[in-house]
Protein backbone atom coordinates (compact mmCIF):
# COMPACT_ATOMS: atom_id res chain seq x y z
CA UNK A 1 0.00 0.00 0.00
CA UNK A 2 1.16 3.55 -0.73
CA UNK A 3 2.66 5.71 1.99
CA UNK A 4 0.17 8.36 3.10
CA UNK A 5 0.83 11.80 4.57
CA UNK A 6 -1.84 13.09 6.90
CA UNK A 7 -1.49 16.85 6.79
CA UNK A 8 -2.59 18.22 10.14
CA UNK A 9 -3.93 21.76 9.98
CA UNK A 10 -6.52 22.90 12.51
CA UNK A 11 -7.34 19.40 13.70
CA UNK A 12 -4.53 18.66 16.17
CA UNK A 13 -5.97 15.47 17.68
CA UNK A 14 -6.21 11.76 16.99
CA UNK A 15 -9.67 11.12 18.47
CA UNK A 16 -12.70 12.00 16.34
CA UNK A 17 -10.41 13.02 13.49
CA UNK A 18 -12.28 11.87 10.41
CA UNK A 19 -9.46 12.91 8.09
CA UNK A 20 -6.91 10.85 10.02
CA UNK A 21 -9.28 7.89 9.95
CA UNK A 22 -9.55 8.26 6.18
CA UNK A 23 -5.76 8.43 5.81
CA UNK A 24 -5.31 5.30 7.95
CA UNK A 25 -7.68 3.41 5.66
CA UNK A 26 -5.41 4.21 2.70
CA UNK A 27 -2.15 2.81 4.11
CA UNK A 28 0.74 3.57 6.49
CA UNK A 29 0.54 7.15 7.77
CA UNK A 30 2.93 9.86 8.90
CA UNK A 31 1.45 13.11 10.20
CA UNK A 32 2.92 16.36 8.87
CA UNK A 33 2.38 19.96 9.91
CA UNK A 34 3.58 22.76 7.60
CA UNK A 35 4.83 25.73 9.57
CA UNK A 36 4.83 28.30 6.74
CA UNK A 37 1.21 27.58 5.84
CA UNK A 38 -1.99 29.58 5.89
CA UNK A 39 -3.22 27.98 9.12
CA UNK A 40 -0.30 29.56 10.99
CA UNK A 41 -0.71 32.77 9.01
CA UNK A 42 -0.12 35.91 11.06
CA UNK A 43 -0.39 34.19 14.44
CA UNK A 44 1.41 36.14 17.15
CA UNK A 45 3.55 34.92 20.02
CA UNK A 46 0.69 33.52 22.09
CA UNK A 47 -0.93 31.70 19.20
CA UNK A 48 2.39 30.26 18.06
CA UNK A 49 3.33 29.12 21.56
CA UNK A 50 -0.05 27.42 22.01
CA UNK A 51 0.32 25.80 18.59
CA UNK A 52 3.84 24.50 19.16
CA UNK A 53 3.04 23.01 22.56
CA UNK A 54 -0.05 21.41 21.05
CA UNK A 55 2.07 19.89 18.27
CA UNK A 56 4.51 18.47 20.82
CA UNK A 57 1.64 16.69 22.56
CA UNK A 58 0.19 15.52 19.25
CA UNK A 59 3.56 14.00 18.29
CA UNK A 60 3.58 12.06 21.55
CA UNK A 61 0.08 10.77 20.84
CA UNK A 62 0.88 9.84 17.24
CA UNK A 63 3.92 7.87 18.42
CA UNK A 64 1.82 6.04 21.01
CA UNK A 65 -0.52 5.08 18.18
CA UNK A 66 2.32 3.63 16.10
CA UNK A 67 2.95 6.56 13.76
CA UNK A 68 4.77 9.90 14.00
CA UNK A 69 4.41 13.64 13.42
CA UNK A 70 6.95 15.90 11.74
CA UNK A 71 6.87 19.66 11.31
CA UNK A 72 8.34 20.99 8.06
CA UNK A 73 8.88 24.53 6.86
CA UNK A 74 7.44 24.59 3.36
CA UNK A 75 4.50 23.22 1.43
CA UNK A 76 6.88 21.81 -1.17
CA UNK A 77 7.51 18.87 1.18
CA UNK A 78 4.00 17.63 0.42
CA UNK A 79 4.10 17.93 -3.35
CA UNK A 80 4.16 14.63 -5.19
CA UNK A 81 3.01 12.69 -2.12
CA UNK A 82 -0.28 10.98 -1.27
CA UNK A 83 -1.83 13.62 1.01
CA UNK A 84 -5.06 13.58 3.01
CA UNK A 85 -6.17 16.57 5.09
CA UNK A 86 -9.08 18.35 6.69
CA UNK A 87 -11.13 20.55 4.35
CA UNK A 88 -10.47 23.95 5.94
CA UNK A 89 -12.80 26.81 5.00
CA UNK A 90 -10.30 29.63 4.45
CA UNK A 91 -9.57 30.84 0.91
CA UNK A 92 -5.80 30.47 1.26
CA UNK A 93 -6.16 27.14 3.02
CA UNK A 94 -8.20 25.83 0.11
CA UNK A 95 -5.65 27.09 -2.40
CA UNK A 96 -2.85 25.29 -0.56
CA UNK A 97 -4.78 22.02 -0.58
CA UNK A 98 -5.33 22.37 -4.34
CA UNK A 99 -1.62 23.03 -4.83
CA UNK A 100 -0.60 19.67 -3.35
CA UNK A 101 -3.59 17.76 -4.72
CA UNK A 102 -4.76 16.69 -1.27
CA UNK A 103 -7.77 14.50 -0.66
CA UNK A 104 -10.07 16.64 1.48
CA UNK A 105 -12.23 15.39 4.33
CA UNK A 106 -14.92 17.66 5.73
CA UNK A 107 -15.07 17.09 9.46
CA UNK A 108 -15.12 19.99 11.90
CA UNK A 109 -18.83 20.75 11.90
CA UNK A 110 -21.52 19.92 14.40
CA UNK A 111 -24.25 19.54 11.80
CA UNK A 112 -24.07 18.38 8.19
CA UNK A 113 -25.48 21.17 6.01
CA UNK A 114 -25.45 22.16 2.35
CA UNK A 115 -23.60 25.49 2.49
CA UNK A 116 -24.98 26.49 -0.91
CA UNK A 117 -28.40 26.82 0.74
CA UNK A 118 -27.19 28.68 3.83
CA UNK A 119 -29.59 31.53 4.73
CA UNK A 120 -28.31 35.04 5.32
CA UNK A 121 -29.58 35.09 8.93
CA UNK A 122 -28.36 32.76 11.68
CA UNK A 123 -31.83 32.33 13.21
CA UNK A 124 -33.13 30.71 10.02
CA UNK A 125 -30.19 28.32 10.00
CA UNK A 126 -30.74 27.44 13.66
CA UNK A 127 -34.42 26.67 13.13
CA UNK A 128 -33.55 24.40 10.21
CA UNK A 129 -31.01 22.29 12.10
CA UNK A 130 -32.72 22.04 15.50
CA UNK A 131 -33.24 19.73 17.25
CA UNK A 132 -29.75 18.29 16.80
CA UNK A 133 -30.42 14.70 17.76
CA UNK A 134 -27.56 12.28 18.39
CA UNK A 135 -23.97 13.52 18.11
CA UNK A 136 -21.48 11.05 16.62
CA UNK A 137 -17.94 11.00 18.04
CA UNK A 138 -15.43 8.57 16.55
CA UNK A 139 -12.55 6.96 18.39
CA UNK A 140 -8.81 6.74 17.74
CA UNK A 141 -7.88 5.01 14.45
CA UNK A 142 -5.42 2.14 14.21
CA UNK A 143 -2.26 3.59 12.67
CA UNK A 144 0.76 2.13 10.97
CA UNK A 145 3.66 4.49 10.39
CA UNK A 146 6.57 4.78 7.97
CA UNK A 147 9.94 6.47 8.22
CA UNK A 148 9.78 10.10 7.11
CA UNK A 149 12.17 10.74 4.22
CA UNK A 150 11.80 14.50 3.81
CA UNK A 151 12.98 17.67 5.54
CA UNK A 152 14.23 17.34 9.11
CA UNK A 153 11.56 17.99 11.73
CA UNK A 154 11.52 21.55 13.08
CA UNK A 155 9.40 20.91 16.14
CA UNK A 156 12.12 20.77 18.79
CA UNK A 157 13.66 23.99 17.45
CA UNK A 158 10.28 25.74 17.47
CA UNK A 159 9.56 24.49 20.99
CA UNK A 160 12.78 26.06 22.23
CA UNK A 161 11.95 29.37 20.50
CA UNK A 162 8.52 29.71 22.15
CA UNK A 163 9.52 28.36 25.56
CA UNK A 164 9.77 31.87 27.02
CA UNK A 165 6.10 32.64 26.28
CA UNK A 166 3.78 32.20 29.26
CA UNK A 167 0.29 31.03 28.37
CA UNK A 168 -2.78 31.70 30.48
CA UNK A 169 -4.14 28.21 29.70
CA UNK A 170 -2.51 24.81 29.22
CA UNK A 171 -2.30 23.98 25.49
CA UNK A 172 -2.93 20.90 23.43
CA UNK A 173 -4.70 17.63 24.03
CA UNK A 174 -3.93 17.61 27.75
CA UNK A 175 -5.17 21.18 28.12
CA UNK A 176 -8.37 20.35 26.26
CA UNK A 177 -8.99 17.33 28.48
CA UNK A 178 -8.26 19.31 31.64
CA UNK A 179 -10.47 22.26 30.76
CA UNK A 180 -13.21 20.01 29.41
CA UNK A 181 -13.24 18.06 32.67
CA UNK A 182 -13.60 21.30 34.64
CA UNK A 183 -16.34 22.74 32.45
CA UNK A 184 -18.42 19.62 31.91
CA UNK A 185 -17.73 17.69 35.15
CA UNK A 186 -16.65 20.25 37.74
CA UNK A 187 -17.98 20.74 41.25
CA UNK A 188 -21.62 21.62 41.68
CA UNK A 189 -22.93 23.59 40.02
CA UNK A 190 -21.32 22.12 36.91
CA UNK A 191 -20.03 25.19 35.00
CA UNK A 192 -21.85 24.33 31.77
CA UNK A 193 -25.14 24.28 33.70
CA UNK A 194 -24.73 27.97 34.65
CA UNK A 195 -22.98 29.07 31.45
CA UNK A 196 -25.70 31.48 30.32
CA UNK A 197 -25.42 33.37 33.62
CA UNK A 198 -21.62 33.56 33.67
CA UNK A 199 -20.63 33.80 29.99
CA UNK A 200 -20.48 37.61 29.93
CA UNK A 201 -17.73 37.81 32.53
CA UNK A 202 -14.63 39.63 31.29
CA UNK A 203 -11.83 37.64 32.90
CA UNK A 204 -13.31 34.35 31.87
CA UNK A 205 -11.34 31.88 34.00
CA UNK A 206 -14.38 30.88 36.04
CA UNK A 207 -17.07 32.20 33.73
CA UNK A 208 -16.26 31.33 30.12
CA UNK A 209 -15.72 27.75 29.02
CA UNK A 210 -12.26 28.76 27.71
CA UNK A 211 -12.66 25.95 25.17
CA UNK A 212 -12.41 28.23 22.15
CA UNK A 213 -8.63 27.80 21.76
CA UNK A 214 -8.92 24.02 21.79
CA UNK A 215 -11.74 24.14 19.26
CA UNK A 216 -9.89 26.63 17.07
CA UNK A 217 -6.79 24.42 16.84
CA UNK A 218 -8.76 21.19 16.80
CA UNK A 219 -7.38 19.80 20.07
CA UNK A 220 -11.06 19.11 20.78
CA UNK A 221 -13.65 18.56 18.09
CA UNK A 222 -16.91 20.47 18.10
CA UNK A 223 -18.72 17.13 18.27
CA UNK A 224 -16.80 16.10 21.38
CA UNK A 225 -17.88 19.33 23.06
CA UNK A 226 -21.51 18.81 22.07
CA UNK A 227 -21.45 15.19 23.21
CA UNK A 228 -20.19 16.31 26.63
CA UNK A 229 -23.09 18.73 26.90
CA UNK A 230 -25.52 15.93 26.11
CA UNK A 231 -23.85 13.72 28.74
CA UNK A 232 -24.27 16.47 31.34
CA UNK A 233 -27.91 16.89 30.39
CA UNK A 234 -28.46 13.15 30.86
CA UNK A 235 -26.70 13.16 34.25
CA UNK A 236 -28.24 16.34 35.60
CA UNK A 237 -30.76 18.24 33.50
CA UNK A 238 -31.03 20.25 30.33
CA UNK A 239 -31.53 23.96 30.90
CA UNK A 240 -31.09 27.34 29.26
CA UNK A 241 -27.34 27.24 29.87
CA UNK A 242 -26.69 23.88 28.21
CA UNK A 243 -28.86 25.02 25.30
CA UNK A 244 -26.94 28.29 25.09
CA UNK A 245 -23.61 26.51 24.86
CA UNK A 246 -24.90 24.36 22.00
CA UNK A 247 -26.18 27.57 20.42
CA UNK A 248 -22.63 28.99 20.50
CA UNK A 249 -21.38 25.85 18.74
CA UNK A 250 -24.06 26.34 16.10
CA UNK A 251 -22.87 29.93 15.61
CA UNK A 252 -19.44 28.47 14.94
CA UNK A 253 -20.93 26.10 12.36
CA UNK A 254 -22.84 28.94 10.78
CA UNK A 255 -19.77 31.12 10.27
CA UNK A 256 -17.78 28.18 8.92
CA UNK A 257 -20.48 27.41 6.37
CA UNK A 258 -20.75 31.13 5.59
CA UNK A 259 -17.01 31.27 4.87
CA UNK A 260 -17.40 28.31 2.52
CA UNK A 261 -20.32 29.96 0.78
CA UNK A 262 -18.93 33.49 0.50
CA UNK A 263 -15.25 32.76 -0.11
CA UNK A 264 -13.22 35.89 -0.72
CA UNK A 265 -16.17 38.13 0.19
CA UNK A 266 -15.40 37.36 3.84
CA UNK A 267 -12.31 39.57 3.52
CA UNK A 268 -13.54 42.40 1.30
CA UNK A 269 -14.04 45.91 2.64
CA UNK A 270 -17.70 45.96 1.56
CA UNK A 271 -18.38 42.57 3.18
CA UNK A 272 -20.88 39.98 2.02
CA UNK A 273 -23.55 42.69 1.77
CA UNK A 274 -21.50 44.58 -0.81
CA UNK A 275 -22.02 47.74 1.25
CA UNK A 276 -19.39 50.38 0.49
CA UNK A 277 -18.86 52.56 3.54
CA UNK A 278 -16.58 55.51 4.16
CA UNK A 279 -14.25 54.29 6.87
CA UNK A 280 -12.74 57.66 7.72
CA UNK A 281 -11.11 56.75 11.04
CA UNK A 282 -7.34 57.06 10.63
CA UNK A 283 -4.23 55.36 11.96
CA UNK A 284 -4.12 57.45 15.15
CA UNK A 285 -7.53 56.17 16.23
CA UNK A 286 -6.59 52.62 15.27
CA UNK A 287 -3.31 52.81 17.21
CA UNK A 288 -5.11 54.16 20.28
CA UNK A 289 -7.58 51.26 20.08
CA UNK A 290 -4.83 48.64 19.69
CA UNK A 291 -2.82 50.01 22.59
CA UNK A 292 -5.71 50.56 24.98
CA UNK A 293 -5.58 54.36 24.99
CA UNK A 294 -8.99 55.40 23.65
CA UNK A 295 -10.01 56.95 26.98
CA UNK A 296 -12.96 54.55 27.34
CA UNK A 297 -12.01 52.34 30.31
CA UNK A 298 -13.79 49.09 29.45
CA UNK A 299 -12.55 49.21 25.85
CA UNK A 300 -8.98 49.90 26.91
CA UNK A 301 -9.02 47.26 29.65
CA UNK A 302 -10.12 44.62 27.14
CA UNK A 303 -7.47 45.65 24.62
CA UNK A 304 -4.71 45.57 27.22
CA UNK A 305 -5.86 42.15 28.37
CA UNK A 306 -5.61 40.92 24.78
CA UNK A 307 -2.09 42.29 24.36
CA UNK A 308 -0.92 40.75 27.63
CA UNK A 309 -2.56 37.32 27.39
CA UNK A 310 -3.72 36.58 23.83
CA UNK A 311 -7.29 36.20 25.06
CA UNK A 312 -10.40 38.34 25.36
CA UNK A 313 -13.89 37.42 26.50
CA UNK A 314 -16.79 37.16 24.09
CA UNK A 315 -18.37 40.24 25.65
CA UNK A 316 -15.08 42.12 25.34
CA UNK A 317 -14.78 41.23 21.67
CA UNK A 318 -18.24 42.54 20.98
CA UNK A 319 -17.59 45.79 22.82
CA UNK A 320 -14.19 46.48 21.23
CA UNK A 321 -15.24 45.51 17.71
CA UNK A 322 -18.36 47.61 17.95
CA UNK A 323 -16.34 50.56 19.29
CA UNK A 324 -13.75 50.41 16.52
CA UNK A 325 -16.34 50.32 13.75
CA UNK A 326 -19.34 52.27 15.07
CA UNK A 327 -17.56 54.90 17.18
CA UNK A 328 -14.06 55.29 15.73
CA UNK A 329 -15.24 54.46 12.18
CA UNK A 330 -12.04 52.54 11.44
CA UNK A 331 -12.03 49.98 8.63
CA UNK A 332 -13.26 46.76 10.23
CA UNK A 333 -10.62 44.69 8.42
CA UNK A 334 -7.88 46.37 10.46
CA UNK A 335 -9.56 45.16 13.64
CA UNK A 336 -10.01 41.66 12.23
CA UNK A 337 -6.32 41.53 11.36
CA UNK A 338 -5.34 42.71 14.85
CA UNK A 339 -7.40 39.94 16.41
CA UNK A 340 -5.88 37.47 13.95
CA UNK A 341 -2.38 38.42 15.11
CA UNK A 342 -3.16 38.42 18.82
CA UNK A 343 -5.84 35.88 19.69
CA UNK A 344 -4.78 32.39 20.71
CA UNK A 345 -8.16 31.11 19.57
CA UNK A 346 -8.16 32.85 16.18
CA UNK A 347 -10.50 31.07 13.80
CA UNK A 348 -10.72 32.47 10.28
CA UNK A 349 -14.47 32.00 9.82
CA UNK A 350 -15.60 33.07 13.29
CA UNK A 351 -13.22 36.03 13.41
CA UNK A 352 -14.00 37.55 10.03
CA UNK A 353 -17.68 36.64 10.21
CA UNK A 354 -18.10 38.31 13.59
CA UNK A 355 -16.20 41.40 12.49
CA UNK A 356 -18.45 41.81 9.46
CA UNK A 357 -21.43 41.35 11.76
CA UNK A 358 -20.35 44.22 14.03
CA UNK A 359 -19.27 46.42 11.13
CA UNK A 360 -22.73 46.20 9.60
CA UNK A 361 -21.55 44.63 6.34
CA UNK A 362 -22.23 41.01 7.28
CA UNK A 363 -25.13 38.94 8.55
CA UNK A 364 -26.57 41.23 11.24
CA UNK A 365 -30.17 42.08 10.47
CA UNK A 366 -30.25 45.23 12.64
CA UNK A 367 -29.16 48.57 11.26
CA UNK A 368 -26.29 50.24 13.13
CA UNK A 369 -26.25 48.34 16.41
CA UNK A 370 -24.25 50.31 19.05
CA UNK A 371 -22.87 49.15 22.39
CA UNK A 372 -22.45 51.98 24.89
CA UNK A 373 -19.16 51.27 26.71
CA UNK A 374 -20.23 52.83 30.02
CA UNK A 375 -23.49 50.90 30.09
CA UNK A 376 -21.72 47.69 29.12
CA UNK A 377 -19.19 48.15 31.92
CA UNK A 378 -21.90 48.94 34.49
CA UNK A 379 -23.84 45.82 33.53
CA UNK A 380 -21.02 43.32 33.18
CA UNK A 381 -18.31 44.75 35.47
CA UNK A 382 -20.36 46.57 38.13
CA UNK A 383 -17.56 46.68 40.72
CA UNK A 384 -15.05 47.73 38.03
CA UNK A 385 -12.76 44.90 39.15
CA UNK A 386 -11.80 44.03 35.59
CA UNK A 387 -11.22 47.66 34.61
CA UNK A 388 -9.03 48.32 37.63
CA UNK A 389 -7.06 45.11 37.09
CA UNK A 390 -6.03 46.10 33.56
CA UNK A 391 -5.98 49.87 34.15
CA UNK A 392 -4.07 50.01 37.46
CA UNK A 393 -3.99 53.80 37.26
CA UNK A 394 -7.69 53.66 38.25
CA UNK A 395 -7.13 51.44 41.28
CA UNK A 396 -7.83 54.21 43.80
CA UNK A 397 -11.14 55.50 42.41
CA UNK A 398 -14.71 54.32 42.91
CA UNK A 399 -16.31 51.73 40.66
CA UNK A 400 -18.50 54.38 39.04
CA UNK A 401 -15.60 56.77 38.43
CA UNK A 402 -13.54 53.96 36.90
CA UNK A 403 -16.14 53.57 34.15
CA UNK A 404 -16.23 57.23 33.14
CA UNK A 405 -14.67 58.10 29.76
CA UNK A 406 -11.48 60.09 30.27
CA UNK A 407 -10.86 58.69 33.74
CA UNK A 408 -7.39 57.39 32.87
CA UNK A 409 -6.51 59.33 29.70
CA UNK A 410 -8.10 61.79 27.28
CA UNK A 411 -10.83 60.40 25.05
CA UNK A 412 -9.96 60.18 21.35
CA UNK A 413 -13.52 61.04 20.24
CA UNK A 414 -16.76 62.21 21.82
CA UNK A 415 -19.00 59.13 21.90
CA UNK A 416 -22.38 60.74 21.20
CA UNK A 417 -21.06 63.02 18.49
CA UNK A 418 -19.15 60.24 16.73
CA UNK A 419 -22.06 57.82 16.86
CA UNK A 420 -24.47 60.44 15.54
CA UNK A 421 -22.31 61.22 12.52
CA UNK A 422 -21.45 57.58 11.79
CA UNK A 423 -25.03 56.42 12.14
CA UNK A 424 -26.31 59.03 9.68
CA UNK A 425 -23.65 58.15 7.14
CA UNK A 426 -24.20 54.42 7.52
CA UNK A 427 -27.98 54.59 7.15
CA UNK A 428 -27.73 56.87 4.11
CA UNK A 429 -25.31 54.54 2.34
CA UNK A 430 -27.29 51.44 3.32
CA UNK A 431 -30.51 52.91 1.89
CA UNK A 432 -28.77 54.00 -1.28
CA UNK A 433 -27.33 50.55 -1.66
CA UNK A 434 -30.73 48.91 -1.26
CA UNK A 435 -32.30 51.35 -3.68
CA UNK A 436 -29.66 50.55 -6.30
CA UNK A 437 -29.83 46.79 -5.89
Amino acid sequence: MEKVVYWFRRDLRVRDNWGLIRAASRGPVVGVFVWDSAVVGRAGRFGQAFLVDSLVQLREEMRRCGSDLVVVRDLEELEGRQVVCSDEVGVFESAEADRVGAELVRQDFLVDYDWRKLPGIFTKFRKEVEPLGAVQVLGVPELRGWVWDGEECLLDQLAEEVSIVELMMPPGLRGAAWRGTWFFSGLEPVPVSVYKDTRNGFDGWNSSSLLSSYLAWGCMSVREAAAEVRRCEDLYAANDSTYWFILELLWRDYFHYLARQQGVKMFLREGIQGLELDWSGGDELYDAWCGGWTGYPIVDACMRQLAATGWMSNRGRQITANFLTKVLNVDWRMGAEWFERNLIDYDVASNWGNWQYHAGVGTDGREFRVFHPVKQAAEHDPASEFIQKWLPELAGVSAKEARIPGAHCDVVVDFDEAVGVNRSQYLARARNSKAGS
